[in-house]
């Protein structure tokens, strides 16, 4: 039988390590490297690596690194450069004769990978994870060197890309007859109301040298984990090949996959072959779509407008290697702001992203990063497609974005080849492409290829473009990017402090509120992606240094709500919406703006209880000029002229003590679980001071570990490495996780003059 072997932990690290073309120079070092297994001294099992550091995975090295105004600027400002990573793997005796094969999830960027001096593996790109097979040159009951030198100077994208092995690495232990990897292909479709049929798509691999006769057993399991149907099959394998079976079931009136409530499915599949060989299960859903060029998009036959977030992938204090736990942390803020679907720019979504899509009832579309038909590109969309077909959230898949060449005919010859790709793998999804600058419009290129049409920015051409083309389905894949900081009220240029007011943004761009208003008033369309769901580093508008960040997205890159948060919310929400901002702590006296974010037909205002007068809500805002005087303003919305929601700032006194919130009191001592936890600082009533930024330690016991700290300020240019961080407009973030064998992992926030706080979790 099969086993997965997770190699996350206890990785050796060195920065800027030896280049290998060194040993070249000696008169015979040529004859002695380019032997199997002379290639790569630090792939040598005798290798001292004791001076070398000690990570565990995921790992951005480049996000400990300084900020340098010398450095690219899409890049965030940090220092690009090489690292080398190394581990011992050790298997017993007993697994002579296993297929193994060693996967990983992403290395940013180039990398190569040698094991036992022999050079295995070269990857080309950050985002397409790659499979090493280890089965001829693993010694079995001895120990085995792999080494990994990751090559973080080129880049792929225009913003940060961070650098390392910064998703999972995982070593599959199998028999020689097996599925192969990404092997498995759930595909169910509707026959009635009633019904159902499911196929299994089967790769098997046999990598033996003698012909297997295998069966096949297939089986659907409910949400609840009782198996619904079985049956199975017989298939031949020549030896050192590969063959493919076909299993189908029948459901009758299964649950279906929908975003509110997203009930998952498992299909099993058992090889034998006189004895067990290979068991693999995954997860599917039961749902339908469709893209309509006059209705809209279809989800299970109703209609269903979908409200996006793009997404980069990295977070504050750890760069792009995200624990998986915050990964479903980011998932379920979209989630709360309203988003029912996710763009992963530029490029393949990680498998924990896409895990939570489909939990959590987020649609996805689903991006490559590169548009050509070079053989490394070709590669990458057929890995997509076959390890992303099984996903119930994966609506589309998406070809490029903002290509110019996508409008010429060499554009449109490359888009042909990819889509017909992808309709050999998977026939079920439509393809799109991001467009710009009205290459949506071209007849020669891509434009006219693709089965829905993408649309980044451009709102006043979309009426064009539906009456010129009436038959194509149009989504807005990239829509929005509108400036804003953090609690900024007033915007400063200079210090790149933009209001939070959905006012600011450039004339190619534009507000939430002018973006969901247009695709609300176009019904035909299928809906948008808003750019951004939260900040990320790189690409850092308006005015570039010294900000180091991104200001588009909704929440900052901790996930603390933005005041785009509130207008979508307002804009896109079902249930009443009121947020009142800025807060209220100012001089006495002071005219101070007082707005209400909100989907209401009036707003009251009440300072002190005393009634300030109802204003009606015009483009989900309530404003009035207020003279400050110490203690609560609070707002009444009204819809009907029933009062359907409340919100209410208060003036905070004295900064008295650290606040630690977590989403969760959680956590598992395994080495990969991590909460993020916020900070801030209230006066004596436990009201949060706003405008109080001093430094906050932070410190550790029992087993936790701190993986990194971040604020949201798009100018900090403090390192998110170290245990200390200034709140930001009064709030910062920690990322927490525990070792093995932790007990009792305990976080502590200290700063003087306050009182310090203190944070046990619970170990699971």
């Amino acid at each position: 039988m099969s086993e997965q072997i997770p190699l996350d932990r206890e990785w050796r690290f060195c920065r800027d390590g030896r280049d290998l073309r060194e040993r070249y120079r000696g008169a015979w070092g040529a004859y002695t490297t380019t032997k199997t297994g002379k290639r790569c001294d630090y792939a040598f099992p005798e290798f001292d690596d004791s001076g070398w550091e000690t990570f565990s995975l995921p790992h951005d090295f480049m996000v400990s690194e300084p900020f340098s105004k010398d450095c690219l600027a899409a890049a965030g400002y940090k220092k690009r450069g090489s690292a080398w990573y190394r581990k011992t793997l050790t298997l017993p005796e007993s697994y002579e004769g296993k297929h193994l094969l060693l996967l990983f999830e992403g290395v940013a960027n180039s990398c190569e990978v040698y094991f036992n001096g022999s050079l295995m593996a070269r990857n080309h790109s950050a985002y397409t994870e790659f499979c090493v097979d280890l089965t001829d040159r693993f010694l079995f009951g001895k120990p085995n060197a792999l080494a990994v030198f990751v090559d973080g100077r080129d880049v792929e994208n225009w913003s940060y890309e961070g650098a390392g092995i910064y998703r999972h690495v995982t070593l599959f232990v199998k028999d020689p007859v097996h599925i192969a990897h990404n092997g498995l292909y759930i595909k169910p479709e509707k026959l009635s109301e009633e019904r159902w049929n499911v196929t299994a798509e089967i790769s098997v691999q046999n990598s033996g040298y003698t012909e297997a006769d295998v069966t096949a057993a297939f089986s659907a399991i409910s949400p609840e984990g009782v198996a619904l149907a079985e049956t199975e099959g017989k298939a031949s394998v020549e030896p050192d090949g590969e063959g493919k079976m076909r299993l189908s079931l029948s459901i009758s009136s299964p649950k279906l996959w929908e975003c509110g409530d997203p009930q998952l499915y498992s299909a099993e599949c058992r090889l034998s072959c006189g004895e067990s060989l290979d068991a693999e299960r995954v997860e599917f859903g039961f749902r339908t779509i469709a893209f309509s060029a006059n209705e809209g998009f279809f989800l299970n036959g109703k209609p269903f407008k979908i409200h996006g977030a793009c997404c980069h992938q990295d977070h504050a204090g750890i760069g792009i290697a995200l624990p998986d736990s915050i990964v479903a942390y980011r998932i379920k803020k979209l989630k709360e702001a309203g988003f029912n679907a996710y763009r992963s720019v530029h490029h393949l979504a990680s498998r924990a992203v896409l895990r939570e899509c489909d939990r959590q009832g987020l649609l996805v579309m689903d991006e490559i990063t590169h548009f050509e038909t070079n053989r490394e590109a070709i590669e990458a969309l057929t890995l997509m497609v076959t390890r992303d077909r099984n996903h119930p959230s994966v609506v589309l898949y998406s070809l490029f974005n903002e290509q110019p060449i996508a409008a010429e005919e060499t554009g449109g010859k490359i888009y042909r080849r990819l889509k017909s790709i992808v309709r050999k793998l998977d026939d079920t999804r439509p393809v799109t492409g991001a467009m710009n600058n009205r290459t949506m419009f071209g007849e020669r290129g891509a434009a006219a290829e693709t089965d829905v049409t993408g649309f980044n920015y451009n709102l006043p051409d979309l009426v064009e473009y539906h009456k010129t083309y009436p038959d194509r389905p149009v989504i807005g894949s990239e829509a929005v990017a509108c400036y804003g900081t953090r609690g900024v009220s007033v915007t400063d240029r200079e210090r790149r402090r933009i209001a939070e007011s959905d006012s600011v943004y450039e004339p190619y761009f534009n507000s939430v509120r002018e973006t969901a208003s247009t695709y609300r008033k176009l019904s035909w369309t299928c809906g948008y992606f808003l750019w951004a769901g939260f900040d990320y580093r790189g690409e850092a508008m308006p005015g570039h240094w010294p900000a180091v960040s991104s200001q588009f997205g909704i929440m900052d890159s901790c996930g603390f709500p933005k005041g785009g948060y509130w207008f979508f919310r307002a804009a896109e929400g079902v249930a009443p919406v009121l947020k009142l901002t800025p807060h209220w702590n100012h001089q006495n006296g002071e005219r101070v703006q007082v707005s209400a974010i909100n989907n209401c037909d009036s707003v009251e205002l009440f300072l002190n209880d005393r009634s300030l007068g109802a204003k009606d809500t015009a483009d989900l805002l309530a404003e009035w000029e207020v003279e400050f005087a110490a203690g609560t303003l609070r707002a009444v919305g009204y819809k009907g002229g029933e009062a359907v929601v409340e919100d209410c700032v208060k003036t905070a006194g004295t900064p008295a003590a650290i606040l630690l919130t977590a989403d969760r009191e959680e956590i598992a001592a395994d080495g990969a679980d991590a909460v993020a936890v916020n900070v801030c600082v209230t006066d004596a009533n436990g009201v949060t001071v706003p405008y109080f930024d001093p430094l906050i330690r932070f410190s550790s016991d029992g087993g936790a570990v701190i993986l990194g700290c971040g604020n949201g300020d798009p100018t900090s240019h403090e390192l998110d490495c170290l245990p200390q961080r200034r709140l930001f407009s009064g709030h910062c973030q920690v990322l927490v996780k525990c070792e093995p064998g932790g007990e009792a992992p305990t976080l502590l926030a200290e700063c003087d003059g306050l009182l310090p706080a203190r944070m046990e979790f619970h170990t699971v």
